[in-house]
């Protein structure tokens, strides 16, 4: 590839060399602009042949690369999937500790606090389902929690009961 000049130029000199010497005799000029042709014609082939077998080298190379690059994305993807049933292990987990908060809340309210005409009612936990997600909800002493729908997610307060 990066020959292709000098043999243009090889060329340019056997032509001119070989009408330098035409001066010497037909057959003997024929003979010799043959042989420099056929010569350069060999050394072009050779080039071409250097740089087939670079351009090989080079295809082999990349598609090692390729194949190292498909197996990070695999090990990647492998990770992912870890990660997010371990998500959803830790997320039920939550679930059903926030439920627990819930019940044992309720059960202190009703056996040492009281429940009183004064103090609404405790709605039961809430369900999958419902709008309220449990695990965006925290319990902080005798109050609710109040989680309202918002653009982009959910939004939980504490309000104290009277």
């Amino acid at each position: 590839m990066t020959r292709a000049p000098t043999l243009e130029a090889d060329i340019e000199a056997a032509i001119s060399d070989e009408l330098e010497a035409k001066n010497t005799g037909s057959a003997d000029v024929l003979d010799r602009a043959g042989d420099a042709i056929l010569e350069l014609v060999t050394r072009a082939a050779g080039t071409a042949q250097a740089d087939l077998q670079e351009a090989r080298e080079a295809a082999e190379r990349l598609a090692l690369q390729l194949q190292a690059s498909r197996d990070q994305l695999r090990a990647a993807d492998d990770q992912i999937n870890a990660l997010k049933a371990d998500v959803r292990h830790q997320r039920d987990r939550a679930d059903r500790a926030e439920k627990w908060l819930h019940q044992i809340s309720s059960e202190i309210e009703q056996k040492f606090l009281g429940a009183d005409d004064r103090r609404p009612v405790r709605r039961p936990a809430p369900q999958q389902n419902e709008n309220i997600a449990p695990r965006d909800s925290r319990f902080c002493g005798v109050g609710e929690i109040i989680t309202k729908g918002r653009r982009g997610g959910l939004r939980s307060t504490w309000r104290r009961l009277p």
